[in-house]
């Protein structure tokens, strides 16, 4: 079995965008991204209106910060409202899936999302992902659950 190189951080240029390592610059303005209301929720950072209405202190900046600065190998799309219905996560996740799979020759990319969040779960299924299952009841949000669906995509199911 071919050993995975995680250190080696490539860039992957797309049509529209550009997937690269995250620098320290960038910080900042991941730090905004992640104070929008909508990204908490649909993030599952937040367990209600109220605290996806309030910035983050400044402690949790700083966890933030360090987590970005020590971070381990993650797939996580954060796009700001102001470029939502672009069509940058389709690309963005195209281009990490044909990484993974050609590349880094995955097996089976897998990721969960929110029942509150369609949209999400709608580019997913079209660019390949399968549900797996459903996590019942598994978060709460403004005092109601919400189910947690778990989709993948199989080295296979790419290949099609």
């Amino acid at each position: 079995m071919n050993k995975i190189d995680f250190e080696t951080k490539p860039i992957i240029i797309g049509q529209n965008i550009v997937l690269r390592p995250f620098e320290s610059q960038d910080i900042e303005h991941m730090i905004n991204i992640l104070n929008e209301p909508e990204l908490k929720k649909l993030t599952g950072s937040v367990i209600n209106d109220i605290e996806a209405s309030q910035k983050m202190s400044i402690d949790e900046i700083e966890t933030v910060k360090e987590w970005y600065r020590t971070r381990n190998v993650n797939l996580r799309i954060l796009i700001s409202k102001a470029y939502t219905n672009k069509g940058y996560g389709s690309e963005a996740l195209r281009l990490f899936i044909k990484y993974g799979m050609e590349e880094l020759k995955f097996h089976k990319i897998s990721l969960e999302v929110f029942s509150f969040n369609p949209r999400a779960e709608k580019v997913y299924i079209n660019l390949g992902f399968v549900c797996e299952g459903i996590k019942r009841d598994d978060f709460m949000y403004n005092e109601e659950y919400i189910d947690t669906k778990i989709l993948s995509i199989l080295e296979s199911d790419y290949n099609k």
